[in-house]
């Protein structure tokens, strides 16, 4: 697996959530990725708000719970 030529010089936290949220090819919450990195909420939501400010992943309202975020893989 290869991260997208836009994050290719981002920190690994960057690349690494990116790459956990490609394998699981679904949505899924902050909670649940920092989880599976094994990475602090504060750290995996800035990850998160980097791969969500270049477009490779799509930020979506959980309708279980609208205070809380999905995230996927952006399929463009």
């Amino acid at each position: 697996m290869e991260v997208p030529e836009e994050i290719a010089d981002e920190p690994p936290s960057v690349k690494l959530v990116y790459l956990i949220l490609e394998d699981e090819q679904g949505m899924m919450s902050q909670q649940e990725v920092a989880n599976r990195v094994e990475m602090d909420v504060r750290q995996t939501r800035a990850a998160l708000a980097t791969l969500d400010q270049y477009g490779v992943v799509e930020e979506r309202p959980n309708l279980r719970d609208l205070r809380e975020k999905q995230y996927v893989v952006s399929s463009e």
